[in-house]
């Protein structure tokens, strides 16, 4: 991962909004995102560096910078691993 490459949510991911909650559904699992998960999905258009959606929650939820960039290249980490996002080449 690198500045050069942003974080997009992947073709084929099926997302439902039930009851004010967010659901993403691959094959036959399915997961529910915290607001802070569905802020970084909805931030994740492959527009935007992982330091940038980080800058955005920060703003939002008022969170420190450093746990917020670390637990966001997590959430990210974890979602490319479970082929919900994918990188995308910025630029």
């Amino acid at each position: 991962m690198s500045s050069v490459e942003a974080p997009k949510r992947a073709v084929g991911v099926r997302v439902r909004k039930i009851h004010g909650e967010l659901y993403l559904a691959s094959g036959a699992d399915a997961w529910r995102l915290s607001d802070v998960g569905a802020s970084i999905w909805e931030l994740a258009d492959g527009s935007r560096s992982v330091e940038e959606i980080t800058a955005a929650i920060t703003d939002e939820y008022s969170v420190d910078a450093g746990s917020a960039l670390a637990d966001t290249r997590e959430f990210v980490d974890e979602l490319i691993d479970k082929q919900l996002m994918v990188w995308r080449p910025r630029g």
